[in-house]
């Protein structure tokens, strides 16, 4: 079988799990080809890639011609699923929405008429796809590589990693830190962060590419580190479904403060692992991380809640299993009409 992927422009979270998924695939011996743009072949590690994002009637024609030997297409976000619905022909076509998107989008409608199956990785997602009129639909969670190692860090070395890589960015290791991972992207709410830092006498440290008054930036290498070494994991978004890095950060069992939307809740559970507060109010946040960092038993116990909670979850590898069992079903399906 040899599956069709079509990806995007992406520098974040959907690349990084098409690039998981080809990989865990791979090692099921599943062949498979990411019709992609430039911007996200130069972004991610993906392998047999073609170049082939609609910019025209050209680049959609080369889209047709690379899934032509593919068996099933199975496009990541709702962009790459109008544009695949449209050139995969009879091939059973699958949708996985990763972001929002209007309930009136005629885009989505048509999507999702096409589509074999429409898989959402929140509930909320799913939610859309079925009001879009799409007849099979599933939630399909999207795991992050990264939590395996993050479960296998020592925890009682928190507070000696701490020290060490705080010295080494400049930072005071005697102050608290509440640690946040996101792009420079209006959904991010990154306004939010620098008042979050106006108001709490934590440090606050950025991942990421923007600069921020009031919050550090640190670089992307030092991240699996700057997980044991913070006290709380901030995010911020108006809208998330279910965010890799909170993934990460409840792996390396850091208690968790984000906000109530989209598939965040799905991930933090209100005063177990973190705490959910109101998109655009930074004050609430504020409120929520004075709570953790002045009772740090609470801290302690729902960081290990939401490590625990982390170590249940299905791996890249098992989810990768779970679509070879889809794809199976869909193209057989197909080949039996």
């Amino acid at each position: 079988m040899r599956v069709g992927f079509v990806l995007g422009p992406s520098t974040g979270g959907i690349g990084v799990h098409v690039a998981s998924l080809q990989q865990e695939l791979s090692a099921l011996c599943v062949e498979s080809l990411v019709v992609t743009s430039e911007l996200s072949a130069r972004s991610h590690s993906l392998s047999n890639v073609k170049i082939a994002w609609p910019g025209g009637p050209r680049q959609l024609y080369r889209m047709r011609a690379a899934l032509t030997e593919c068996d099933l297409v199975h496009a990541h976000g709702l962009r790459a699923g109008f544009w695949a619905s449209l050139v995969s022909g009879r091939k059973p076509l699958v949708v996985s929405l990763h972001n929002q998107a209007p309930a009136d989008s005629r885009a989505g409608r048509l999507t999702a008429r096409r589509s074999a199956l429409m898989t959402g990785a929140s509930g909320d997602l799913v939610e859309l796809a079925r009001g879009w009129g799409a007849k099979n639909t599933s939630l399909a969670e999207v795991p992050s590589p990264r939590t395996a190692a993050l479960l296998a860090g020592p925890l009682e070395k928190r507070a000696e990693k701490k020290r060490e890589v705080l010295r080494e960015l400049g930072l005071d290791p005697q102050r608290p830190v509440l640690l946040s991972v996101a792009r420079d992207a209006p959904q991010k709410r990154l306004f939010d962060l620098a008042q979050l830092a106006r108001l709490s006498e934590a440090q606050v440290v950025l991942v990421g590419d923007a600069k921020l008054p009031g919050v550090t930036s640190c670089p992307g290498d030092r991240l699996d580190e700057l997980y044991f070494a913070a006290d709380v994991f901030v995010l911020l978004s108006a809208w998330e479904a279910r965010a890799l890095v909170v993934q990460e950060a409840m792996a390396a069992g850091l208690p968790v403060v984000a906000t109530d939307s989209g598939g965040l809740s799905d991930l933090v559970r209100e005063a177990q692992t973190g705490f959910l507060v109101p998109v655009g109010q930074p004050q609430a946040a504020a409120r929520a991380v004075q709570r953790l960092l002045t009772d740090p038993s609470l801290a302690a116990a729902l960081g290990e809640a939401g490590r625990e909670i982390a170590a249940s979850w299905r791996d890249p590898a098992g989810i990768a299993q779970d679509w070879c069992h889809t794809y199976a079903d869909l193209v057989g399906a197909r080949t039996t009409r």
